[in-house]
């Protein structure tokens, strides 16, 4: 009895092993290689039966939803072992699924996270308390994609949404400002004959004196954020190596099959190439800013400069008036 029972458990984890996230165990398998235990309840028996049913029918959500809640059915003791193990398998399979027919749908990217998060969490105490194995590698690889996915959506849905309240304010405000541009037209034309040559001569150099503030402000912005993009996009490059290198040596460390090690190898390579995309966009990006920052911060000086020699040389020139001659001393300086 207890050789039957080692050898079925070899079985199913081997299974288990083929499967993997992305591939879902028919329950007739499951239940060649390993039965419940008698701590099991009936409820599990049903609602594994109710899951490849749903599964046979096509609805791969329904199904995903009772594989999970027949891994939640099962003792507590249970729940972390053989058989949570692969109803947590067959449930990530049929979300798969469920999700390529209705990307749209972000509850089957979420209700798998929180599966694994609570599969992983019994896994990982029973596992310190000696009751249980350790972890599978493969798992907490699908937990990462599956998180990293769902942020990727939310950013870009984010995203979207501010574009278009933008566009809406845009088009709520554009009227108003047309229809404030008779009365304004009306007061200049009015007050036109009164004003003073002096005052609009004085606004002039002003309102220029501002417009270069403005572009000093702009290219120390640019300069301030151009540096911290390409801090952070050179950080993200190496932190990511560090990490890709951490994954292989503990890929490297396991046990698993050539076709598993490629797989996993693949989804690294592609995780790394992925966020090294990222912070390589950072750098360009930050450059960029710096190039225009530069620039812009350049203009302005220049321009304060010639406005603050204008001025030092129209205040030289002074008028002389005397019993003998009458003229004008102009002292220009370079």
């Amino acid at each position: 009895m207890a050789r039957s029972s080692i050898h079925r458990a070899c079985v199913v984890m081997a299974l288990a092993l083929v499967a993997g996230p992305g591939g879902a165990l028919p329950s007739s398998w499951v239940w060649a290689a390993a039965r419940p235990s008698k701590k099991s309840t009936a409820e599990f028996d049903r609602l594994m039966a109710q899951a490849e049913a749903q599964r046979n029918e096509g609805d791969h959500a329904a199904a995903a939803r009772s594989y999970a809640a027949a891994h939640r059915s099962l003792p507590e003791g249970e729940r972390s072992g053989l058989m949570g193990e692969l109803a947590v398998d067959n449930a990530l399979a049929s979300y798969r699924a469920a999700y390529e027919r209705d990307p749209d749908e972000m509850a089957l990217l979420g209700e798998p996270i929180v599966l694994l998060r609570e599969f992983l969490d019994l896994r990982t105490r029973d596992h310190q308390a000696g009751t249980a194995e350790e972890v599978p590698f493969r798992l907490q690889m699908e937990q990462e994609r599956l998180r990293s996915e769902l942020r990727s959506i939310r950013k870009q849905r984010k995203e979207t949404e501010i574009i278009e309240a933008a566009e809406a304010a845009a088009a709520l405000s554009s009227p108003p400002a047309e229809q404030e541009d008779e009365p304004r037209t009306k007061k200049t034309r009015t007050k036109t004959p009164r004003t003073k040559t002096p005052k609009t001569k004085n606004k002039q150099p002003r309102g220029s004196e501002v417009y270069d503030v403005w572009i000093l402000v702009g290219g120390s912005v640019a300069l301030a954020s151009g540096v911290t993009l390409l801090g952070g996009g050179l950080w993200n490059m190496a932190q990511v190596g560090k990490r890709a290198r951490a994954r292989r040596d503990a890929l490297d460390q396991g046990t698993y099959s050539a076709d598993r090690r490629s797989e996993y190898l693949d989804d690294l390579d592609e995780w790394e190439g992925r966020w090294r995309r990222v912070g390589s966009t950072m750098a360009v990006t930050g450059s960029l800013l710096l190039a225009a920052g530069g620039g812009l911060t350049t203009w302005g000086v220049l321009r304060m400069q010639r406005h603050e020699q204008g001025r030092r040389r129209a205040s030289l020139s002074v008028p002389v008036l005397s019993r003998e001659r009458i003229g004008l001393s102009l002292t220009v300086s370079f």
